[in-house]
């Protein structure tokens, strides 16, 4: 359904996504987390990107991690809550 309007996906799970033992926090330190951040940032810079989790708020999900990352590395974040609801917590 994305490629009949013009959207590709990209699994980020093994990478990004997940469960991980001694905790996400952690895993945000290892080498693996920093090599799916370096894809997803390639992948920001030749289009506008999107990254979805099955949490509906950032703060209860492992997006929070990354987007804390990305915003770090200078990237502006926005968490699309739904159609009426934006969070930007640079704001």
């Amino acid at each position: 359904m994305l490629g009949e309007v013009a959207i590709d996906y990209v699994y980020l799970g093994k990478e990004l996504g997940g469960f991980r033992k001694g905790g996400y926090r952690a895993y945000t330190q290892t080498d693996a987390y920093h090599a799916g951040i370096r894809r997803l940032e390639e992948i920001a810079k030749k289009a506008s990107t999107a990254f979805m989790c099955a949490e509906r708020f950032a703060w209860k999900c492992r997006r929070r991690f990354i987007a804390a990352t990305l915003e770090q590395r200078g990237w502006n974040v926005l968490h699309i809550i739904d159609k009426d609801r934006v969070w930007n917590p640079l704001k």
